[in-house]
C-alpha cells in the first residue's frame, strides 16, 4: 500500500516514529508532513487518499480534522520555512520515483 510507504519514508527520514501518540515537535512535525504528503501526492492511476484512509495508517490520530489541519499547516510553513521545505520537496520526490526503501 502507498501510504504505508510515505510513512516508512517519514519514519526513517526523520528518525522517529509518527505513530506515538505525543504532542512534542520531533513526532508533531514529522507526522503532520506523513499527513500532506499522503494527502497531496496524487498518483496516475488512484485519486487522493480521503482523510479516513490516512487515518486509518496512524494509530496516534483519531480525528480527521487533524489530518486537515496538518495539511493546511504544513502547505502555509513550507511558504516560510526553507528546511520544511526542502524535507517536504525531497520526499515527495522519493514518494513520486517509488524509492523502495530497504
Amino acid at each position: 500500500m502507498e501510504l504505508e510507504r510515505i510513512k516508512k519514508l517519514v519514519n526513517t527520514y526523520y528518525d522517529v516514529n509518527i505513530d506515538v501518540k505525543s504532542r512534542k515537535r520531533e513526532v508533531c512535525i514529522p507526522r503532520q508532513v506523513y499527513f500532506y504528503l499522503a494527502r497531496d501526492v496524487k498518483y496516475k492511476f488512484s485519486p487522493m487518499y480521503t482523510y479516513e484512509e490516512i487515518l486509518a495508517n496512524v494509530e496516534s490520530v483519531t480525528n480527521h480534522a487533524t489530518v486537515y489541519h496538518a495539511v493546511r499547516l504544513i502547505g502555509d510553513l513550507i511558504n516560510f520555512d526553507k528546511q520544511l521545505k526542502y524535507d517536504v520537496h525531497y520526499l515527495k520526490t522519493l514518494v513520486n520515483f517509488k524509492f523502495v526503501l530497504k
